[in-house]
């Protein structure tokens, strides 16, 4: 059991902050549930996660929900906003799928969130959140290498979104196509050199 603190706010008076329950699951994962309420109505429940898998992944993630009253009830501006914040944080080990790799670092919330239910100053300034999955292979005994990312900026302030979906490249390491390894004579072809690169990027805005 979490025990809660006390706090009070201008706006959404006075509340217990942070209670609730902390799960230890086991040597791959743990869990937290915690929740603050106000006097005036307001509330926020946070559900957040860790987990490892040794010499595999880890990483952890954090969902919240809120409930924002604007005003005061009954009042002409009285309105009740619903908000909510996700970010998920994964990294897979480099032990894990040697030649590959796969991370990610998610993060989404409605505009309002941070502003209502942050007491962080650089959250409750920022104007921009930003995410990112990222894949890469190098194929075994060839010259080949492959990446593929996805990223997405939301801008609270004007509510845009962007999107690079998908945004890929495959490379060839340089190689010697006349090189024959087999003989100790040098030719003047043996130097030529290939290198290949494509990248595909699609926007969307």
């Amino acid at each position: 059991i979490i025990l809660p603190s006390y706090g009070e706010s201008a706006t959404q008076g006075f509340g217990l902050l942070g209670g609730g329950y902390y799960y230890g699951g086991n040597q791959y994962f743990d869990a937290k549930l915690t929740g603050d309420i106000y006097t005036e109505g307001n509330y926020k429940i946070d559900l957040g996660s860790r987990y490892r898998d040794i010499y595999k992944y880890s990483g952890n993630f954090l969902l919240s929900y809120a409930k924002n009253q604007n005003g005061i009830a009954e009042s002409p501006g009285y309105s009740v906003q619903p908000n909510y914040s996700l970010s998920w944080s994964h990294a897979q080990d480099v032990k894990a799928n040697p030649g590959t790799s796969f991370s990610a670092s998610v993060n989404a919330a409605t505009p309002s969130y941070f502003t209502k239910n942050s007491y962080d100053l650089s959250q409750i300034t920022s104007q921009t959140m930003n995410s990112s999955i990222n894949f890469s292979r190098q194929f075994q005994n060839t010259p080949f290498n492959l990446s593929i990312s996805m990223a997405n900026s939301e801008n609270f302030q004007t509510k845009a979104f962007t999107f690079d979906l998908p945004d890929a490249t495959l490379t060839m390491n340089r190689i010697n196509p006349f090189k024959n390894k087999s003989e100790t004579k040098k030719h003047w072809y043996d130097e030529i050199n290939v290198t290949y690169s494509m990248k595909l990027v699609n926007h969307l805005a």
